[in-house]
């Protein structure tokens, strides 16, 4: 079943009245008008996109004039390395590149220059970067742990 029709589900047994889903492209956000949201949220696909400045571009245009647009994106791609691992384990050499996100994304310059060019102002942008939740250290118990299991 889709994620649509779970949506749908959950609408109507909790009652919702305000909210919808359906499936849409984040460049062209064409069901929505001018100015309609308080907030818009993109997270984590940004770096996805084809064309990440026309996803800026309408998230800027739905938004409201003193409304909030946030977007996320990794600073560590550590979800992206054990995909890695596993793909090259599965199928040594064969090229695939699960969750891959060119290296310019991991910097702060790059989503910033992306929302500048998607028409948001420079002096209303404010980034902010926060640590990993899991260090090396916790990686390291973990990888110890799940060998052990396995011995």
């Amino acid at each position: 079943m889709s994620k649509e029709f779970h949506f749908m589900v959950n609408k109507a047994v909790l009652g919702w009245t305000t909210a919808d889903a359906f499936v849409a492209d984040s460049q062209d956000l064409y069901r929505f008008k001018d100015v309609e949201f308080d907030a818009v949220i993109m997270n984590l696909g940004i770096f996805a996109l084809s064309d990440p400045v026309a996803g800026a571009a309408e998230m800027y245009r739905t938004f409201k004039t003193g409304g909030h647009a946030m977007i996320t994106t990794w600073k560590i791609q550590r979800a992206a390395e054990v995909l890695q691992d596993a793909a090259d384990a599965i199928r040594p050499n064969c090229g695939l590149k699960p969750m891959y996100m060119a290296p310019e994304w991991l910097t702060k310059e790059k989503p910033l220059s992306i929302t500048e060019a998607g028409w948001f102002s420079n002096g209303h942008i404010k980034s902010f970067a926060s640590a990993p939740d899991v260090d090396d250290q916790a990686l390291e118990r973990m990888e110890s742990r799940r060998d052990r299991s396995l011995g």
